[in-house]
């Protein structure tokens, strides 16, 4: 989740490895992805998709981000943020489609909109619901020098969403969204992944992705991983990088640092999120889990079996993020929504998942209680500086584009959804409402909950727990 550093402590701020071997009679979705990163920042990619119809289609609509750091689309970054982002000036990125086919004839693919963050792919034929179709994309990228999700600087190389990612269809439609400024642009299906990255040897990898073999080709490595049932994934790569790692049950915790002092620390904080997350709520369903240090600007960012943490965070913020980045694998990265549309959600669900762990653990030296009287304080603080400004909406369910400002954007999606569900805490009572946390996972685990799915379930934990969500969702409730 992109977030303001320090966000509660500071106001202002037989694989298809080389693509060869093509997956069939498969009920999920498949990426197979090939990617070869050169020296110079650019990398040349191809992927290739084995799409399962979830509903009738005629053709494929795939989310380009990489064109959202393009010359010529608006930054994604708000200018008050460009010097730290930006540190050796304004630098582009792209992807760009080479070509196209669909079951090996020739695609004529098109742009939605003359950026091109969006790709769509004519299927010539109607797909029914169980149906499938074999899509190859040959693209290459440049990685643009920005501290972002897709970017590189001093330390790391983060490459994330830099493949076209398939839009969700909702209602019969595709749900088309921008990479907004404020919040995490991003709405995705569960899918299988198989890739083969190849990549200077002097680089070392941090993958979201299991590992499967590694092949030395000279000067360059070759890495073939696999992950089933993720929404995404994600490389942070370094020639800096050390690696420790630990064993929690039978989950492999890896921690991948450059400039920490006390690795151990950051290390046990991860494994410590691991093992009461997974008692609490449900079990972690996969055999890796890595934290890592990176070049980025906003405090840390979640991906399913990767969080990334930015190398300045120190103290009691570092471990606030890991927390928070890591109660993300179950809010957001077990139980999906559409975080354009509903960010209150995921970010909300995993803020206060991270006050619940601290309370659990006061060696941290934090309470629940203690850091809700900031996160209030806080919220308080920033509405009432928006208020002069004439901004006073605080309705919780709304699209990314519509926050003026990331301070507004962690007001709604972080403090005022911390309080709601701390009030719904209160009404419920501690024991149904870690009922209700279960049962959010049981019903919409490698799914999407959208509000309504989600005040249904907390009505029937206890009656009343709808119209006390509704309140706050819709900008009733007045926090004091």
């Amino acid at each position: 989740m992109k977030k303001i550093i320090a966000v509660l402590t500071c106001i202002a701020i037989c694989f298809c490895f080389i693509c060869c071997d093509k997956i069939q009679n498969t009920s999920k979705t498949t990426y197979n992805i090939s990617i070869t990163l050169n020296e110079d920042m650019s990398a040349n990619c191809s992927l290739d998709l084995n799409y399962v119809c979830e509903d009738n289609v005629d053709k494929l609509i795939f989310n380009l981000y990489p064109n959202a750091f393009s010359s010529a689309t608006e930054s994604p970054i708000y200018p008050e943020y460009f010097s730290e982002a930006y540190p050796n000036g304004i630098d582009y990125g792209e992807i760009d489609i080479k070509s196209v086919t669909v079951n090996d004839k020739s695609s004529n693919f098109t742009y939605l909109n003359d950026n091109k963050t969006h790709l769509n792919i004519p299927l010539n034929t109607t797909l029914k619901k169980g149906e499938s179709v074999q899509v190859f994309i040959s693209f290459n990228l440049i990685i643009p020098n920005v501290k972002h999700r897709y970017g590189y600087g001093d330390n790391t190389i983060n490459l994330t969403g830099f493949y076209p990612v398939l839009c969700v269809q909702e209602n019969g439609e595709y749900y088309l969204n921008n990479y907004y400024k404020s919040g995490d642009p991003f709405y995705s299906n569960v899918a299988d992944y198989f890739v083969s990255l190849t990549l200077p040897s002097e680089l070392i990898v941090a993958s979201s992705m299991s590992p499967i073999s590694v092949k030395y080709l000279g000067n360059f490595t070759r890495y073939n991983y696999q992950r089933f049932n993720v929404r995404d994934i994600a490389f942070i790569m370094s020639k800096k990088f050390n690696v420790m790692q630990k064993k929690v049950s039978d989950i492999t915790v890896n921690y991948y640092y450059f400039k920490d002092k006390t690795p151990e620390k950051a290390l046990n904080t991860a494994v410590e999120n691991i093992t009461w997350f997974s008692n609490n709520f449900y079990k972690y369903p996969y055999k890796e889990y890595v934290v890592c240090e990176s070049d980025f600007i906003y405090g840390g960012m979640e991906y399913p079996c990767l969080s990334m943490i930015d190398c300045t965070l120190l103290g009691f913020d570092r471990d606030y993020c890991i927390t928070h980045e890591t109660a993300h694998q179950w809010w957001y990265g077990l139980v999906g929504n559409n975080e354009c549309e509903e960010s209150y959600i995921d970010e909300g669900l995993t803020e206060y998942s991270t006050l619940m762990f601290f309370d659990s653990h006061k060696e941290y030296g934090y309470s629940k209680n203690e850091l809700l009287e900031r996160v209030k304080n806080s919220y308080i603080t920033i509405r009432t500086a928006l208020a002069k400004k004439g901004i006073t909406t605080p309705n919780m369910k709304r699209n990314l584009g519509e926050f003026t400002s990331d301070l507004e954007y962690v007001s709604i999606a972080y403090y005022r959804s911390q309080i709601a569900f701390d009030n719904l805490y209160n009404f419920m009572g501690e024991k149904r409402f870690y009922k209700f946390l279960k049962e959010v996972i049981k019903e919409y685990k490698y799914k999407k909950i959208n509000t309504q799915n989600l005040l249904s379930i907390a009505e029937k934990i206890k009656k009343g727990s709808k119209n006390l969500l509704e309140n706050y969702i819709n900008g009733v409730a007045v926090v004091k």
